[in-house]
C-alpha cells in the first residue's frame, strides 16, 4: 500500500503515473579543455534560465503571481555566480567534465541547506535541487517537459513533485467525485 500526502480532497479512481527519478549517466572521464567544458556549462545555464522563465509565465498564466514567484527564485539562483562559480573551479582544478563537476558541487550545497536550523533554509535544498536537477539533465541531453505532454487524465504518484513539475500540468480537465 502506498502512502502520501493528497494534493486535492476526495477519492479518485483513474489511471496512475508513477514519477520515477531519472539517474543521469554522467561522463565521468577526465577533460581535457577545460574552456570548452566550462562554455559547455554557461551554454546550460542560459537554457536553464529560458526554461525556467518559460515556467514562470507558465504559472503565471494559469496559477497567478504569488504563485509564479518561486520562478522568480529560481532564475535569481541561475543569475547567481557565487552558486555556479564553484562548478566552474572544479572543471578546472579537478579536470571534471560540467555534469560530474556540478553534480559534486549540488550534492555539498544541498546537504548543506538540509542540514541548516532554520527550517525555511533546509527548504530551499529543493529549490537547488529543482534547478541543478535541470542543469543536470540539460547537461546529459534530457528533456524536462515530463507532464507538459500527457496524453492522459493520471493520478500522479511521486516521492517529490518540484515547482517545476506542477507548473507543467494541465490543470483544465473535467472530473467527477466518486
Amino acid at each position: 500500500m502506498i502512502k502520501g500526502i493528497a494534493a486535492s480532497p476526495g477519492i479518485v479512481i483513474g489511471k496512475v503515473l508513477t514519477k520515477k527519478e531519472q539517474k543521469i549517466v554522467l561522463k565521468t572521464t577526465s577533460i581535457v579543455n577545460c574552456s570548452n567544458e566550462i562554455k559547455l556549462f554557461e551554454k546550460a545555464l542560459e537554457k536553464a534560465k529560458a526554461q525556467v522563465k518559460e515556467l514562470y509565465n507558465l504559472a503565471l498564466n494559469k496559477m497567478g503571481k504569488e504563485e509564479a514567484q518561486i520562478f522568480e527564485a529560481h532564475l535569481m539562483l541561475l543569475d547567481d555566480p557565487e552558486l555556479f562559480k564553484k562548478v566552474k573551479e572544479e572543471i578546472t582544478s579537478e579536470k571534471l567534465s560540467a555534469a560530474a563537476a556540478l553534480e559534486k558541487v549540488a550534492t555539498i550545497i544541498i546537504h548543506a541547506f538540509e542540514n541548516m536550523d532554520n527550517e525555511y533554509m533546509r527548504e530551499r535544498a529543493a529549490d537547488i535541487r529543482d534547478i541543478t536537477g535541470r542543469l543536470a539533465k540539460i547537461l546529459a541531453g534530457i528533456a524536462t517537459k515530463e507532464f507538459a505532454v500527457l496524453a492522459d487524465e493520471v493520478i500522479i504518484v511521486a516521492k517529490e513533485l518540484t515547482p517545476s513539475d506542477t507548473a507543467q500540468m494541465d490543470y483544465d480537465f473535467k472530473y467527477r467525485r466518486a
